[in-house]
């Protein structure tokens, strides 16, 4: 039974931090938009600042970040879940290998 519950808690805890991102950058993706489009309907000239403001962030950081966030994420869960007992810490090498691929990916497709 413990280890059916701490399977249970750390799939919420996972699920919670990857639903929290998600809201969290389309929150302030619909932020960027809008103030573009007030700019767009006043007929206001397009700046290099606010067009800075609105332009999207290269995807090769948002990678590296999301790659290193995920490794960090599984090695910290693996290592709580491991001294819990059970072989729920196993469940940690599911965000670490997905973590892994994006660190190596953007440079494996860089050298093509």
């Amino acid at each position: 039974m413990d280890h059916e519950i701490i399977i249970i808690v750390a799939c919420i805890c996972v699920t919670v931090l990857v639903v929290a991102a998600m809201y969290i950058r389309s929150v302030s993706q619909n932020e960027s938009q809008r103030t573009l489009q007030k700019a767009l309907d006043s007929n206001t000239e397009l700046t290099p600042e606010l067009l800075a403001m609105v332009q999207v962030h290269k995807q090769d950081k948002s990678d590296i970040r999301r790659g290193i966030f995920l490794v960090v994420a599984s090695i910290t869960s693996g290592s709580v879940l491991f001294f819990a007992g059970g072989i729920a810490w196993m469940f940690a090498c599911i965000p670490l290998v997905v973590g892994l691929t994006y660190l190596v990916l953007p440079s494996i497709l860089s050298n093509k």
